[in-house]
C-alpha cells in the first residue's frame, strides 16, 4: 500500500517528564504494529532538549481515524497532562496533517 496522508505532532515534554515521554514513545511502535494495520509507518522521534515528534503515514482518512482512536492515542490522552506541555490540548493543537505527493515506498 502506498501512503497518501501524513500526520506529524511535535511535542514538548513537561520539565522533568522527558524520560517518561521518551519511554512512552519508545514502546508505542510495537503497539501500533500489532493493532493498527492501516497505519503504514509510525515514528516516535527524539528531537533533543525535551522535544519529540510523532510522524505517521496512512493510506487515507480511514487509517488516520483508526489511529486517533487507537491504544497509543488513548495512552497519550490519558497521560498528556503529566507528560506534555499544554496537556492534551497541546497535543491536539500540534497536529499537522499533509497529503503525500510521492514516496519511495511505491
Amino acid at each position: 500500500m502506498t501512503p497518501k496522508t501524513l500526520t506529524m505532532i511535535r511535542l514538548k515534554a513537561k520539565e522533568g517528564a522527558e524520560a517518561q515521554l521518551r519511554d512512552a514513545l519508545t514502546g508505542a511502535g510495537d503497539v501500533i504494529r500489532s493493532t493498527e494495520p492501516l497505519t503504514l509507518q509510525w515514528y516516535g522521534v527524539d528531537l533533543g532538549e525535551g522535544n519529540f515528534a510523532i510522524i505517521d503515514t496512512f493510506v487515507g482518512q480511514e487509517g488516520r481515524d483508526a489511529h486517533f482512536s487507537g491504544k497509543v492515542a488513548a495512552l497519550l490522552h490519558d497521560n498528556a497532562d503529566d507528560l506534555v506541555e499544554g496537556g492534551w490540548d497541546g497535543v491536539v493543537g500540534a497536529i499537522e496533517n499533509a497529503e503525500i505527493l510521492s514516496s519511495n515506498l511505491g
